[in-house]
């Protein structure tokens, strides 16, 4: 989602860019992306057509395991590994050097060439393990001291209602109409959780602070709502 939210001064942050969010999906995955290409390319020129490129990647399922932008994303990284060969000239995909970069989130091409060298034991700039249980993210001092008074006043709010948020979050992912991304809504979905099913008190560029807050650095419109309950519900019961 490009530009402000409708009706909201928010500008979602933007989400890592295409080829990190297939690193991603096929390291935790575990996925053997260069197989898919195989069938595609029985003389193992590295090339593909455009339509066997998404094919192949659609078969891996990473069109599912990429969300909520999916498509997109793969369309991006085909225009990314394009190339032209032949003559007459044809544009073509080129996997080889694709599933080069992607594979590089399990370890390096050149690896046998230079046997010394120390490798991450992982992805640490894609995959934080912590990501879900707590936010990270730090904004500007006036930023978080309005926060601080927010989520205050929620945890207030919450205990006169005598309620928890993440039940009603969790209800929200697991509609049919979600993207269903693990422990994430979109910051619609956020918005109205907040507004009509905890009705909390909350001015509108409050509840834009909180996107702001929460919103996954990896896709630029789903909120951790995860994190965020964890910043208001009582931590026994988390």
């Amino acid at each position: 989602m490009n530009g402000a939210v409708n009706g909201s001064s928010i500008t979602p942050t933007k989400a890592k860019s295409s080829l990190e969010q297939v690193q991603r999906a096929v390291y935790i995955n575990r996925i053997r992306i260069r197989e898919f290409f195989f069938d595609f390319d029985r003389l193992r020129t590295g090339k593909v057509t455009r339509f066997q490129f998404l094919s192949a990647l659609n078969t891996a399922g990473l069109h599912s395991r990429i969300q909520p932008f999916g498509p997109q994303v793969l369309e991006e990284v085909a225009d990314m590994f394009a190339t032209v060969t032949g003559n007459p000239p044809v544009k073509v995909i080129d996997y080889r050097d694709f599933c080069d970069k992607v594979n590089r989130v399990f370890t390096l091409p050149e690896l046998e060439r230079t046997p010394q060298r120390i490798v991450d034991a992982e992805p640490t700039h894609l995959l934080d393990k912590t990501r879900y249980d707590k936010c990270a993210k730090v904004l500007c001092q006036d930023k978080e001291e309005r926060l601080h008074y927010v989520l205050e006043e929620l945890r207030v709010q919450a205990r006169t209602k005598r309620i928890l948020v993440k039940p009603f979050f969790d209800d929200a992912c697991r509609d049919k109409n979600s993207p269903s991304l693990v422990n994430h809504v979109t910051w619609q979905q956020f918005k109205q959780v907040l507004e009509t099913k905890l009705e909390f008190k909350l001015w509108e560029e409050d509840k834009d602070l909180l996107i702001e807050k929460y919103v996954d650095d990896f896709y630029g419109d789903m909120v951790n709502y995860v994190a965020f309950a964890r910043d208001v519900d009582p931590q026994d019961t988390i």
